[in-house]
């Protein structure tokens, strides 16, 4: 299933807060968490940290 491949490894929230943030219309997101950020720059989302 395709869905389950995109969101193995990733936790429910950290989806929902990126999801969020393209939703916004940021172009910047600030994460210590290194699968969240992963996710973040996967969606085009810049990390600086």
């Amino acid at each position: 299933m395709w869905v389950r491949r995109w969101t193995e490894g990733y936790r429910g929230f950290d989806m929902l807060h990126v999801a969020t943030a393209l939703h916004l219309g940021a172009t910047e997101f600030l994460s210590f968490d290194g699968k969240q950020k992963a996710l973040a720059e996967a969606e085009g989302l810049m990390v600086p940290l």
